[in-house]
C-alpha cells in the first residue's frame, strides 16, 4: 500500500513539473488582479492549477503586502508580512512550514522554470486576504470563457465595477490570446531579371547588286533564265536563285 501511494505521488510530482508554462498555449485563460489593479496578462502573472488547487506566482502577492525573501537557495522561498508573520517552503523536500516551524497541511509549493508559485487559497487564508474567481462577461468577450482571479485586502470597487472599468484591456488580451497565429511566409531569394532578347533588323538588301555570268550556255538557255529572274523580281522573291 505505502508503494502504491508513493508511485501515485511521485506520478502527481512529475505531472505538475512537466506543465509547460513557458509557451503561450499554455497559459492558463486567467488573468491575475490584486486589489482594484488588473496585472498585465504574460506568462510570469498566470496561475496554473493543479489537483483542483490554484498556485499563483509569489510576485503577485507583492502589491497585497506580503513579500518573499531573496535567498541562495534554489529550492527555497519565504513570504512573509509585517516581518513576524511567515511562511517557508520548501519545494525539494514539499514541506511548508510556519514562523513557529509547525509543518502545515497545504499543498507543496512548485518551482518551474525560474519562478516560485504557492497555493492560492491556504496563502490568503493565512494572510487574512480574500480571493474571487470571476468569469469575464460576455458583453466584453465573445465564444470562448476567460476568468479573473482578484485576491483582496483592500478594494474600493466590487466586481461589476471593477470588470467595466477594465473592459478594453480584458478585451485587447482576449483578442490577442485567442487569435490564429500569423503565417509569415519564408523570404524569397534574390533572382536576377533575365534581359529581353534584342531583335536586329532584318538586313537591307536595297542597295546591293548582283552581277551573273553564265558559262557553256546557249543564247536559248541564258535568255529562259533572265526569263525566269525578271518573273521573280516581279513578285519580290529571288531567293530561289540565290
Amino acid at each position: 500500500m505505502k508503494k502504491r501511494i508513493a508511485a501515485i505521488l511521485i506520478a502527481l510530482s512529475l505531472i505538475a513539473v512537466l506543465v509547460p508554462l513557458a509557451s503561450r498555449a499554455a497559459i492558463s485563460p486567467y488573468f491575475m488582479a490584486v486589489n482594484d489593479t488588473l496585472l498585465p496578462f504574460r506568462t510570469d502573472n498566470m496561475p496554473y492549477i493543479s489537483g483542483g488547487e490554484y498556485f499563483v506566482p509569489v510576485k503577485v502577492f507583492g502589491g497585497l503586502g506580503i513579500y518573499d525573501v531573496p535567498s541562495n537557495e534554489s529550492d527555497f522561498v519565504r513570504l512573509y508580512k509585517g516581518g513576524k508573520k511567515y511562511v517557508d517552503f520548501h519545494i525539494a523536500r514539499g514541506v511548508t512550514e510556519n514562523e513557529d516551524g509547525n509543518t502545515l497541511n497545504w499543498p507543496p509549493a512548485r518551482k518551474i522554470g525560474n519562478r516560485f508559485y504557492v497555493p492560492m487559497r491556504q496563502v490568503c487564508d493565512y494572510f487574512n486576504l480574500t480571493y474571487d474567481i470571476v468569469e469575464v462577461p460576455r458583453d466584453i468577450i465573445s465564444n470562448e470563457q476567460m476568468w479573473v482571479i482578484r485576491i483582496i485586502s483592500s478594494a474600493n470597487f466590487n466586481n461589476p465595477t471593477f470588470m467595466s472599468l477594465n473592459k478594453n484591456e480584458l478585451r485587447t488580451a482576449y483578442n490577442d490570446y485567442y487569435a490564429p497565429p500569423v503565417t509569415v511566409s519564408p523570404p524569397t531569394a534574390d533572382v536576377t531579371p533575365v534581359p529581353p532578347p534584342v531583335e536586329e533588323p532584318p538586313p537591307d538588301f536595297s542597295s546591293v547588286t548582283i552581277h551573273l555570268s553564265f558559262c557553256d550556255v546557249t543564247a536559248e538557255s541564258a535568255g529562259w533564265i533572265l526569263d525566269l529572274l525578271d518573273i521573280q523580281a516581279a513578285i519580290g522573291d529571288i531567293r530561289a536563285f540565290l
